[in-house]
């Protein structure tokens, strides 16, 4: 797995840094088949899991509505955002 920071975004919302529940921690791994893809779009998902890299605990977020997510990971000590 790969971590990154996610930003979620719920249409017509102000777009918010995902973060462990347990440790605070922004450096998520997206759990397998949870729907990351790494391409922002605006989808049906409304959930999103992801193991925290600091902790690893799961975290699990839900929203009511269509969310747009954005993954920024760590390259060679450089972020780049997809």
């Amino acid at each position: 797995m790969e971590e990154m920071e996610v930003y979620a975004r719920e249409e017509g919302g102000a777009e918010e840094l995902l973060a462990c529940a347990g440790c605070g921690s922004s450096r998520l791994e997206p759990a397998p088949g949870s729907g990351a893809t790494g391409a922002p779009s605006w989808g049906l998902m409304t959930r999103f899991s992801a193991r925290c890299a600091g902790c690893g605990r799961e975290t699990h977020r839900s929203w009511p509505g269509r969310v747009r997510f954005r993954f920024v990971r760590e390259e060679s000590g450089a972020a780049r955002a997809t």
